[in-house]
């Protein structure tokens, strides 16, 4: 008896314990567009690209508009970016999001410098083949002229953004993840592997914002990033922070 009481003693110490150690964390209900790759220009547009040949497929039939400008890198294996409420062609938002759609195609992983990405009207993109013909999934045909932009240097920013009450990772150009963030680290291709790459860069947001970024995980940074290696060239605060 006195041997069972002592085990049910020691066990009612570990279930306090145990108790003790629970956490609960509200699970923050997602943006739309955080399923896409996504940032916000220096015009303040949201501009959203494909992931993988289903979410290409998703933006364009799902998310185009009248008012919106589609942009694609004349690179194999290219995203689709969408800048939102375009309609009159604000030039720094075209310029980032034709650097975005280079950044986060092939040339990232194979450091294809002096690339070129295009931009065209919501018309001009057909998402059904022509007669005899076969697109893959996440393909569409272009009609008309295409605006080129060239993208003489590969460079994207990390950057924790807070919107209303909540605080996201996004990835895009240096100059607008700056404007808008509260900390950001610039990256160029090359050097770590994609969960190396994530895991510094949450070292450098926690020295900066500890508070917040404590709770976020490593697969969400990895989540951002371009495939292929990157190395961080500079960390700072933005000049959002508070």
């Amino acid at each position: 008896m006195e041997k069972t009481e002592k085990d049910i003693t020691k066990l009612t110490g570990q279930v306090k314990i145990a108790e003790e150690s629970i956490t609960f964390s509200e699970v923050r209900k997602k943006n739309w567009f955080e399923r896409y790759r996504w940032f916000y220009t220096s015009d303040g547009l949201l501009a959203i690209g494909g992931r993988d040949a289903s979410s290409n497929s998703a933006i364009i039939r799902k998310h185009l508009e009248n008012n919106d400008k589609v942009f694609h890198a004349e690179v194999f294996g290219s995203p689709f970016f969408i800048l939102k409420d375009s309609q009159e062609l604000p030039f720094a938002s075209l310029n980032e999001v034709a650097h975005a759609t280079v950044c986060f195609s092939r040339a990232w992983r194979e450091a294809m410098y002096g690339m070129s990405a295009y931009w065209i009207n919501p018309e001009q993109v057909k998402k059904s083949a022509p007669s005899g013909q076969y697109l893959p999934k996440g393909s569409f045909t272009i009609d008309g002229k295409r605006n080129f932009i060239k993208i003489p240097s590969l460079k994207l920013a990390v950057g924790l953004l807070k919107k209303d009450e909540n605080f996201l990772l996004t990835c895009g150009p240096a100059k607008p993840i700056k404007e808008n963030c509260l900390c950001y680290s610039i990256i160029e291709p090359g050097g770590l592997e994609m969960t190396d790459a994530a895991k510094k860069i949450r070292n450098e947001f926690l020295k900066m914002k500890e508070s917040v970024v404590k709770t976020m995980s490593i697969d969400e940074f990895t989540r951002i990033l371009p495939a292929g290696k990157s190395h961080v060239v500079e960390s700072s605060l933005g000049d959002a922070s508070e």
